[in-house]
Parts: structure tokens; sequence; C-alpha cells
């Protein structure tokens, strides 16, 4: 069993193959977790619309830092 992405794979502004590839997945995975997230910060009432919005919502949250980018 494969673990959870990393924060900073899904919101940095890598390429979705490279980070499907990166994680042993498909890019439909990968699309699907960036929407879960999407949805969780719109439920939230942070809307992160795009990944530069998504990263800096995670910056913000302390989820990664610059460090990591």
């Amino acid at each position: 069993m494969k673990s959870p992405p990393a924060c900073s794979d899904l919101v940095s502004l890598r390429v979705k193959e490279m980070v499907a590839d990166k994680m042993g997945v498909s890019t439909s995975t990968v699309n699907t977790y960036l929407d879960r997230v999407r949805i969780k910060y719109a439920n939230a009432g942070r809307p992160a619309a795009t990944k530069a919005a998504l990263l800096a919502r995670a910056i913000q949250d302390g989820l990664i830092g610059l460090v990591e980018l």
C-alpha cells in the first residue's frame, strides 16, 4: 500500500505527470487529489482554485515550508 501523497507534491507547480510518476499513480489520481483538497479549502471558506493558490494555502497553514519548494 502506498503512503498518502505529500502535500508539497500535490500543490507544487510541478507537472502533474511528474507528480504522478513520483507517487506511482495515474495523472487522473493526482487530479482527484487536487480536486479533493480544493473542495476541503472551499468548505472551510478559503477557496483555492489554482495550484498556485493551493500552494499559498499550504504555506499559510504550515503544511509545507519554503525550503521544500
